[in-house]
Formats: C-alpha cells, sequence, structure tokens
C-alpha cells in the first residue's frame, strides 16, 4: 500500500480485512516501511481487541511502534497498550514511566491521556505505590 491513510480510512480499512489477521501478518505490517500499513495493522489491532481477542503479542507489537515517526502511529499504538490495562497494570505502566517523561509535549499528553488516566481510575492503590517509587525530580511526578 503506498500513501497516506486518515484515521478514518485506516479504521474503515481495519472493519474490511477478514476477522481475524494472524499474528505474524500483523507483525510483519507493523514492521513495515509504510506508515499505511503500520497504521492500519494497529487499527486491526484494536479492532480484534474489541472482539475479545487480546493477545499479548499485540502489546509487544504496539510498544514497537510508540517511537513511530507517524503521530497517528504513536497515538493509535498507545491505545492498543491501553487495552491491556486490566489484564497487565504492572506492563503498562512501564510504559507511562519510560515515555511519560518524553521531551516530546505530544508524547507527554498522549501517555498521560490515554494510559495514566485510566491507570489511576482502575487501580487507584496501585498507583499510589507507584507514585511513591517516582522521583521527585520526575516529571511524572
Amino acid at each position: 500500500m503506498v500513501g497516506h491513510y486518515t484515521l478514518e480510512e485506516a479504521q474503515e480499512e481495519a472493519m474490511r480485512l477478514q476477522p481475524v489477521l494472524p499474528t505474524a501478518e500483523l507483525r510483519q505490517m507493523c514492521s513495515d516501511p509504510s506508515e499505511r500499513d503500520r497504521l492500519l495493522a494497529l487499527f486491526v489491532m484494536r479492532r480484534q481487541t474489541a472482539e475479545q481477542r487480546l493477545d499479548v503479542d499485540y502489546l509487544e507489537l504496539a510498544k514497537s511502534l510508540i517511537e513511530d515517526e507517524n503521530n497517528d502511529c504513536r497515538w493509535q499504538a498507545l491505545i492498543v497498550i491501553g487495552e491491556f490495562i486490566p489484564a497487565d497494570p504492572e506492563a503498562v505502566w512501564r510504559v507511562v514511566a519510560r515515555y511519560g517523561v518524553s521531551d516530546d509535549p505530544d508524547m507527554r499528553m498522549a501517555v498521560a491521556t490515554v494510559l495514566l488516566e485510566h491507570l489511576i481510575e482502575l487501580f487507584p492503590a496501585t498507583f499510589r505505590r507507584w507514585r511513591s517509587n517516582i522521583s521527585v525530580n520526575s516529571s511524572l511526578a
């Protein structure tokens, strides 16, 4: 695929694809030079997790796209990671701790709104424990 997807186009294309794409195919799409394929892979993962197919491989695939050059891919990767909050809050917290201190203000905003707010909402007691481990000088504090 060549060119650029709008978010709406990527979402529509993900809905048209076969019901379940194998993880190997998603992995290939995530490493494709085409931002269209990377974005499409993330929307497919979102669709499949919404259909109760939370595959642990999706967490690693999405993490590989957090630093993507395409801003839409970065945000969609964080949304996929957010699907793991109920199942693996510690893994999601590690993403927050690593990327919540980014020099990129858009990255910090994405981490705060997509991940951190939901971690706090679902796991307030655990968040208090995590927060006690944050350095006073950290921008997460």
